[in-house]
């Protein structure tokens, strides 16, 4: 059961409400413990929620102290306060929902009564019953984050159902005064005029949150609506160059697959180039020797046709000689020659003659045959 519900009622929301009771319950834990108090976030609500509820702590720590020292508790009969102690730790309630609490303890003068050192009796009777621990008291729950409040006001902790008992006989004495004490009307329009101050304030504080709160995210809105669209158009931006790479790597894909192509092409030639190549060193090889074969031929030709070329001047120059000598039984060929014709020239010019004298002798004889056919003719 949670420590702020009283009898299925969820006070939280509006502690300025709370009785007695329900300070008891739920403050009754935290009077006496010394260092830093610890309130879940869930019973202790907003900030404002936890400032009040300790201050109201620190007011009922004050009370007691004061009671304690002074033997008497403010706003008794002696100091002639209408409202008793009831309204002295209502009103420090209500000022400490409007943040007017002080953190120093208050002091009021006073004498001292018979109900007050009844009182401290009745307490001092309970207060035998504190321990010593030092620890600062924590309330806790698996699921639920705790923020620290630190207290200013140091007192002797209690032990775990001891400190219930300590605050009772006070709470008791304040109840019996309550009902001796009338409270006026005009305590009560008092207590109610600054219940409804505070709530009002708390309205107008919760509205000025929402507002903010909501100013604040419609404007974590509208950079992330921004922020969004940019995201949005660098990662179109981005899409983009992707398929620009990607059409990119696709298009390397294809040249490399060419290029393997060829490369193997390539490879497939340069193993034939080596092959040819030592074909080729082969040939050479062998064409290094049939050269040093040509090259004794060739010297044995060039000595051969040295030989000749001795042997052909040699016989150049014989035949030079012979022709000299023909050239000269030529020209003695040709005298001896001209000399014959001239001498045959001669006898040819006289056997001329003589046949063109037997041409004519034979003519004559042959037209005077013919007259004698002819004479022989007519005569027949």
């Amino acid at each position: 059961m949670d420590k702020n519900e009283i009898e299925t009622e969820d006070l939280r929301g509006n502690p300025m409400l709370w009785t007695i009771e329900h300070w008891v319950k739920v403050m009754g834990p935290c009077v006496g413990s010394d260092g830093d108090l610890l309130f879940e976030k869930r019973s202790g609500g907003t900030y404002a929620q936890r400032r009040i509820l300790l201050r109201a702590t620190l007011q009922l720590r004050e009370a007691k102290e004061e009671w304690l020292e002074d033997g008497r508790l403010p706003g008794s009969e002696e100091t002639g306060d209408c409202t008793g102690d009831y309204a002295y730790l209502t009103t420090g309630a209500h000022d400490a929902c409007d943040g007017l609490a002080n953190d120093s303890p208050r002091t009021r003068s006073g004498g001292r009564s018979a109900e007050s050192r009844e009182a401290r009796t009745a307490i001092g009777e309970e207060k035998d019953s504190v321990g010593e621990s030092t620890q600062p008291m924590e309330i806790e729950e698996p699921s639920e984050v705790l923020t620290e409040v630190p207290a200013d006001v140091t007192a002797e902790p209690l032990k775990e159902g001891t400190d219930m008992d300590s605050v009772i006989p006070l709470l008791k004495y304040l109840d019996r005064k309550r009902e001796k004490n009338v409270v006026s009307k005009e305590v009560k329009f008092y207590v109610e005029m600054v219940r409804n101050m505070t709530q009002l304030k708390r309205a107008v504080a919760m509205k000025r949150e929402w507002d903010s709160a909501t100013e604040m995210a419609r404007e974590e809105a509208a950079i992330l609506s921004t922020e969004c669209a940019t995201a949005k158009a660098a990662l179109k931006e981005r899409e983009a160059q992707l398929r620009e790479k990607k059409i990119e790597c696709e298009v390397l894909h294809l040249n490399l697959a060419k290029e393997s192509g060829r490369c193997a092409e390539l490879e497939e030639t340069c193993g034939g180039l080596c092959v040819s190549n030592e074909n080729g060193q082969k040939m050479k090889a062998d064409l290094l020797t049939r050269l040093k074969k040509s090259r004794e031929v060739y010297d044995d030709v060039v000595k051969k046709s040295e030989r000749l070329i001795t042997t052909r001047e040699r016989r150049e120059k014989q035949h030079d000689e012979e022709l000299a000598k023909l050239d000269a039984r030529r020209a003695a060929e040709v005298r001896i020659a001209e000399e014959l014709w001239g001498k045959i020239a001669e006898p040819k010019t006289a056997e001329e003659d003589l046949r063109s004298k037997i041409a004519g002798k034979c003519e004559m004889e042959f037209r005077r045959a013919e007259e004698l056919s002819a004479s022989l003719a007519e005569r027949v």
